[in-house]
């Protein structure tokens, strides 16, 4: 993850006991389903332990000696919890989840009134400046630097919104994360 947030903002209430009883096929809650609490600052740790957990417990292959349809729905929960871990994990992925379970969920496409005129400008320049710089350019490096910086820092800004149930805002940050996270992807691909 990005933002390496952990559990700055969680309460003291402890995620319900992790168990292949709090994993549903088909959730679409993926805190549920991984049997962690519903907040964007979830500790990235006690995610990775739930989902071990439950993998030892919903494996496949531990089942293989059920009946078809038995070994069928572990297979389709298996695979849900394998699903919302992948998604849990990823800052962005994990803010539209909780985005969507709120019933605010982002538009395929984001437009440019949610992020405002000036931050687009910010966005375009610095796109120019990762085509202008060369692989091993040390501005490449001041940029992607800058650029994680901004990454960690819409991250706890969308901690804090989740946190006070500010969801309009938190939408908003959702939004200028996905554009910092496409510019780390363009100086991810101009140093390979």
């Amino acid at each position: 993850s990005r933002c390496n947030i952990t559990a700055l903002f969680s309460s003291t209430n402890e995620a319900s006991s992790t168990s292949a009883t709090t994993a549903t096929s088909g959730s679409d809650d993926y805190f549920q389903a991984l049997g962690v609490k519903r907040s964007y600052s979830l500790s990235l740790e006690e995610l990775k332990k739930s989902y071990k957990k439950l993998m030892v417990e919903i494996h496949p292959d531990r089942h293989s000696l059920k009946p078809a349809d038995e070994r069928q729905s572990i297979a389709d929960l298996a695979s849900n919890v394998t699903r919302g871990y992948g998604v849990l994990k990823d800052d962005h992925a994990r803010a539209l989840h909780l985005l969507k379970l709120e019933g605010k969920p982002m538009e395929d496409t984001i437009s440019g009134d949610i992020v405002g005129q000036d931050f687009l400008m910010m966005v375009m320049e610095l796109r120019e400046e990762v085509d202008l710089a060369t692989q091993n350019d040390h501005d490449l490096k001041s940029i992607r630097d800058e650029n994680s910086k901004r990454i960690r820092e819409v991250c706890h800004e969308i901690g804090l919104a989740f946190d006070g149930n500010n969801l309009d805002e938190a939408k908003r940050l959702t939004a200028m994360l996905q554009y910092w996270n496409k510019i780390e992807e363009e100086i991810l691909e101009k140093v390979d």
